[in-house]
């Protein structure tokens, strides 16, 4: 046991004893750091005098939060750089025993106390309990004033007072609270800072010397709140305070057994494990340049300016951090956005790409989904030339990859502004020796994914020479000792802020403005900028007072050079698309969308919103896209700064992006009518883009052309939300003048029913055809329906909801199309002919996703409307038929979804013929439920004539031909016919080169080989394919999904074949509560599953009586044959 000096404290005392400590006692395992502290009382957390607070381990760091006194952030004076090591397991074993104890029994505190003393009476007067009277907790605003007590002071006025009931018998008093306890090297007297870090981190106790063991050893900290960590000091409560932390620890001890301590490694011992770790990774290090890596990888974006100014001492300070020793180093660079935090993250990399890492990794780290596309990118840029990575392998596959790096890489981490919604980023940290991450954040949350304190870098504005010198270049003028001051007062008016200097420069230099006048237009410009001030309540990153501030000053800036672009000739429509970019994604705004939608609104004017002014001007005589026309725009309005970046891409189109403030600062601006006009035509550009790729059959869209779209998608639905709300607070007058503007407009496609026939198993359209061909009461109610703005873009939505679900987004889409179903119910009618197409749509969602019962209720909806609205034979109605019988094949009502398919291929027979798509996947579907009912010799014929069929119509390697072959490979394999292996295997070579080896429908068919194999007798080979499958499968789809339970089903059929029952036994049991859980007791798959079980039970049980009866010797059987006669996962056919 330790104290700290005399008189002394704080993290400086507490390290030198610690240190000196270890030092006399080398064998210490364990450690336990027991005083007062401030308590922070919250809504939350009912903490008051005499209570105790126990640092509790949360998510893997320890339970104190380190932070330093004196770095401002947002108005606060304090700054996160570290958590303490976590306590050895013992402790963290026993302290979580003694809270269940006290739960259960309560704790017995006062009576340990009461019980020193009266063995020490001479202790009562310094550490007994105050006066219950004495335990106030004054309002956050009430600050004491002078040296008197605060019984004095501040009275006991109740409204300065924060009002607490008493405590109950059944409570416990001293209450024991566990969580975060907060270290610093200062005494914290501020209740609003208090209040704060109770709101951000959850913090229940202030103390300072636990901060001072972080390099030392892990302990557990206790303390007894003694004061409220505010200006009312109460030294009444430090003997009692200290006293209730030693009895909690007393009984804490007790719940340790002395084995337990000596099974712990020593303190000492475990620092110098950590330092021969430093020097074996310093030694790998310097062995680096002779190993032979790989490829270097230089995945940046190539946004950087032409001439970088300034920041040399944030540079030195990244470089500094990265040559530390330390393992996975983290640096954070954290400030306001337009700072220029972005382009020191692209210098930097420009200048150690030649210096120090051969290999740099950009992450877009905006939110979860942007981290997860660039992951997908990095994925394709690694990967071997022969390997597939797919999408949803991509997280694991970069961080295996990257965590194996043998030599120096770098990983950005850029924009990580959404610390609130995006908690998990380290979840996508790789880890690896020679790795070093750079984050760039505007949020000061972020600060704690930084190594260290040296390496969590506050960036402020320029300094004041660096500043000067970047307005001098970008104004063009000449530096001279008369002009320095009249440049150093706009620097200062614009805080050195590097972006806003770099548009003042422009502006200056293109409209010749004398330095000494424009302080004068700016502050006349200024109110006119002011008047957008009530916009800012609608701004969804709600900025605190500080920066908002700044950010007027800056918007004004942007204001002026957008003054001078609508002073141009084109100036007016080059502003109005810059209005529209600003309703996309700003990271990669493609020129390809805006050509695409010029295209395809000069088909269909009136459903696309058509002409546009401001695209016009971008087509030649012959109406044809003008590329450079738009790459003039580009430049004009890079030139302003009003533009971050544009540049040619390998496609050979014009990419642009925007600042993330300019565009906040463009839809701030954007007057609500005019907000309104470009979330449609921003809309109408989207849903031009997808539906061309889809109709052109290219629903298959390269990487980066689909993260591209998923981005944009999501401003769509952010977009969306803020019209409603605008929508809401119009003038019924302008509302409809924003009608007639923008009508509900709907349009004919002559080739979407033949293109939708086409791709009806490939991409999940469901129903679309015939979208555009509303009925003349559709179009009347359709114009009574124009009055209410956010019923009127209903097929944009459908296509979008359908992209959504295509990508995997299947509760984004369900929401949209949900949503959807609702207005067109109520504007369009129950069954008018979109609102049937909608639900149609929408239970194809909800097969997609497993839920069949909603999948199917929806689908009767809409057949029983579609009979009595069109026909029983209508193709959409026969459509509808095909998807119901799907459905009702996938919950087992295998009976019913014959007689529905065999209903709906006899019209499409008479329709169509045998040869026509619609007629062949009936085909097939209707072969599949026969083999899930065991009727072979009926299935067979039909699925080759499918085969055959897909084959003359779309060739071998199409994949609905591979799908063929699959469900003709599963029905010979349930014939036990030789050549199912054949056929099997070549349905899975062709869908894994066309899919990739991670695709469910890749995995699925090598699940199907698997069982093939093993009822051959390959029992080897079939485990490891079968292993392989579901790895795949729980990974991409789940550990419940129907799929993933088929391959453990087999994988139980192979542990019983091979006679590992006990194996078997847990397969068969995952198996069936699976079933249960997602099919139900009633369905054929449950039921067989749960009969084979019960078999293998009996089997069991035979064994170990005959092994008794016949002294150990166990009877061979014929578990083989019967396995063989009821093959592996019978009854499963293609779900």
């Amino acid at each position: 046991m330790a104290v700290l000096p005399g008189g002394e404290y704080g993290i400086s005392s507490a390290s030198t004893v610690a240190s000196h400590m270890l030092s006399s006692f080398p064998n210490i395992r364990i450690g336990l750091m027991v005083g007062v502290g401030g308590g922070v009382p919250s809504q939350k957390h009912d903490i008051r005098l005499g209570d105790i607070v126990v640092s509790a381990p949360r998510d893997g760091k320890g339970g104190v939060l380190q932070y330093d006194f004196g770095k401002t952030i947002q108005g606060q004076s304090f700054q996160h750089t570290g958590f303490l090591n976590q306590p050895p397991m013992v402790l963290r074993t026993a302290m979580s025993g003694l809270e269940t104890q006290y739960k259960s029994d309560g704790h017995q505190l006062k009576d340990a106390i009461s019980g020193v003393f009266e063995k020490k009476p001479r202790l009562r007067k310094t550490y007994e309990r105050p006066d219950r009277s004495s335990d106030r907790l004054y309002r956050s605003e009430v600050a004491h004033d002078g040296d008197a007590s605060c019984a004095m002071s501040c009275g006991d006025d109740p409204l300065r007072l924060v009002l607490r009931s008493d405590r109950t018998e059944e409570e416990d008093d001293p209450a024991i609270h566990y969580g975060l306890i907060a270290s610093a090297s200062q005494l914290i007297k501020d209740a609003s800072v208090r209040d704060k870090l109770a709101e951000e981190k959850e913090v229940l106790c202030f103390e300072m010397e636990a901060a001072g063991l972080m390099n030392h050893f892990p302990c557990l900290v206790i303390r007894g709140i003694c004061d409220y960590s505010d200006s009312h000091k109460n030294k009444e409560w430090q003997g009692y305070a200290a006293m209730a932390a030693a009895a909690y620890t007393k009984d804490l001890l007790y719940r340790i057994a002395p084995n337990k301590i000596e099974a712990e490694k020593k303190i000492g011992d475990i620092l110098s494990s950590v330092h021969e770790h430093l020097a074996a990774v310093t030694s790998r290090l310097d062995r680096r340049p002779e190993q032979k890596g790989p490829q270097a990888v230089y995945l940046v974006p190539n946004r950087q300016v032409p001439k970088f100014i300034g920041r040399k001492d944030i540079l030195k300070k990244i470089h500094a951090s990265f040559s530390s020793g330390s393992r996975l180093h983290r640096v954070v660079l954290c400030g306001l956005g337009g700072q220029g935090k972005t382009q020191i993250a692209l210098e930097y990399c420009c200048w150690t790409r030649k210096k120090r890492f051969q290999s740099i990794f950009w992450v877009e780290a905006n939110s979860e989904s942007t981290v997860k596309k660039s992951f997908a990118t990095i994925a394709q840029k690694i990967k071997a030339p022969d390997e597939n990575v797919s999408d949803e392998v991509a997280i694991s596959y970069v961080l295996d990859k990257i965590g194996e790096w043998p030599d120096p890489w770098l990983m950005i981490f850029d924009n990580y502004d959404d610390v609130v919604n995006f908690e998990n980023i380290q979840d996508f940290i790789p880890n690896g020796e020679d790795g070093r991450i750079l984050i760039t954040s505007r949020h000061s949350d972020s600060m704690y994914l930084a190594t260290d304190a040296e390496s969590a870098i506050d960036l402020l504005g320029l300094v004041e020479p660096e500043a000067l010198e970047l307005l001098f270049e970008l104004s063009g003028e000449k530096e001279t000792e008369a002009l320095i001051p009249h440049c150093q007062t706009i620097v200062q008016r614009l805080a050195c802020h590097p972006l806003a200097i770099a548009q003042a420069g422009s502006y200056i230099k293109s409209r010749k403005i004398p330095l000494h006048q424009f302080i004068d237009e700016f502050n006349r410009r200024k109110k006119q900028i002011l008047e957008h001030t009530p916009q800012l309540t609608q701004y969804r990153r709600r900025l605190d007072d500080s920066e908002r501030e700044t950010s007027l000053n800056v918007f004004t800036t942007w204001e002026l050079s957008f003054e001078q672009l609508l002073c141009s000739s084109s100036g007016q429509n080059q502003s109005s698309l810059l209005t529209l970019f600003a309703f996309f994604d700003g990271k990669d705004i493609s020129e390809q969308l805006f050509s695409t939608y010029c295209e395809e609104a000069q088909r269909a004017p009136k459903h696309y919103l058509w002409p546009v002014p401001y695209f016009v001007i971008y087509l030649n005589d012959e109406s044809k896209w003008s590329p450079d026309e738009f790459c003039d725009s580009l430049v004009n309005l890079t030139s302003l700064s009003l533009l971050q970046s544009w540049s040619r891409g390998e496609d050979d189109f014009c990419h642009c992006s925007l600042h993330p403030l300019v565009q906040d600062w463009i839809r701030l601006r954007t007057k609500p009518e005019d907000f309104q006009h470009s979330v449609c035509i921003a809309a109408k550009v989207l849903e031009a883009t997808l539906y061309k790729s889809w109709r052109d059959g290219d629903s298959d869209l390269e990487l980066a052309v689909r993260q591209s779209l998923m981005s944009h998608t999501s401003m769509y639905i952010e977009n969306k939300r803020i019209v409603d709300v605008i929508v809401d607070r119009l003038p019924a007058s302008w509302a409809r003048e924003l009608n007639a503007r923008n009508p509900i407009l709907r349009r004919i496609k002559k080739r979407l029913r033949a293109y939708l026939r086409r791709t009806i198993t490939t991409f999940p359209v469901r129903m679309h055809q015939g979208s555009r061909r509303l009925r003349a009461k559709t179009e009347e109610q359709g114009e009574q329906a124009s009055f209410l703005l956010d019923k009127r873009f209903f097929d944009t939505e459908d296509i979008i909801a359908m992209f959504l679900n295509n990508t995997g987004q299947y509760d984004e889409a369900i929401a949209i199309q949900s949503r959807l179903v609702q207005r067109a119910e109520t504007v369009l009618g129950h069954e008018n002919y979109s609102t049937l197409i909608y639900k149609h749509n929408l239970a194809g969602s909800y097969l997609d996703q497993g839920k069949l019962e909603l999948a199917e209720q929806m689908y009767r909806q809409v057949l029983e409307s579609q009979e009595r609205t069109l026909s029983p034979d209508h193709p959409d109605t026969l459509f509808s038929i095909h998807n119901l019988a799907n459905t009702l094949s996938n919950s087992g009502n295998y009976e019913a979804a014959e007689n529905m398919i065999r209903r709906a291929l006899v019209k499409r027979e008479e329709l169509f013929g045998l040869e026509h798509r619609d007629t062949l996947i009936s085909l097939r579907l209707l072969a599949e439920i026969l083999e899930r009912q065991d009727k072979f010799e009926e299935a067979e014929p039909i699925a080759r004539r499918v085969l055959e069929g897909y084959e003359n119509l779309l060739g071998p390697e199409h994949i609905e031909t591979l799908r063929s072959a699959k469900t003709l490979g599963s029905i010979l394999f349930r014939q036990a016919m030789h050549d199912a292996e054949s056929m099997t295997r070549r349905a899975l070579d062709g869908i894994e080169r066309k899919l990739g080896k991670e695709d469910p429908k890749t995995l699925g068919t090598l699940g199907d080989l698997g069982r093939i194999l093993g009822d051959q007798g390959k029992v080897e080979a079939a485990e490891e394919m079968l292993l392989r499958a579901l790895k795949g499968l729980e990974k991409v789809l789940g550990r419940e999904d129907r799929d993933t339970l088929i391959v453990v089903w087999n994988l139980a059929v192979l542990g019983k074949r091979r006679k590992e029952y006990t194996r078997a036994d847990a397969l068969y049991q995952r198996a069936c509560a699976g079933y249960q859980k997602t099919l139900g007791a009633e369905h054929p798959h449950t039921i067989l599953c749960e009969k084979q079980y019960a078999e293998l039970r009996e089997k069991m049980e035979e064994e170990t009586e005959n092994a008794s009866s016949s002294g150990g010797t166990t009877s061979s059987g014929s578990a083989d044959e019967e396995d063989r006669n009821g093959s592996i996962g019978e009854g499963l056919g293609d779900d």
